[in-house]
């Protein structure tokens, strides 16, 4: 994080967002996590492959994620997920 710290203030471009968002010029860590935390809540998918292989609650029949997703796409689903793919899955909401 240091390093990020550094990089981020010597350029000529970051400083300026930085101070536009926060108020001042100032690049810390605290400040990065805060940005990016902000950013990852910015990000939304609209019907992608995952949205229709585990999260079309509006069907009636829930597709086999096999059938909608890659080998590299269930693997990383089970590995985002924590759960072999073939383990219904519920909301924990």
């Amino acid at each position: 994080m240091p390093l990020l710290v550094q990089k981020l203030a010597a350029s000529d471009f970051y400083p300026k967002l930085f101070e536009a968002t926060f108020g001042t010029p100032e690049i810390t860590s605290e400040r990065i996590v805060k940005a990016l935390g902000q950013f990852l809540r910015s990000l939304i998918t609209f019907r992608s492959r995952f949205d229709k292989a585990y999260l079309d609650m509006d069907s009636s029949v829930t597709p086999d994620p096999a059938l909608v997703l890659t080998a590299q796409e269930l693997r990383g689903a089970e590995l985002f997920l924590g759960t072999p793919v073939s383990t219904p899955l519920t909301c924990v909401a």
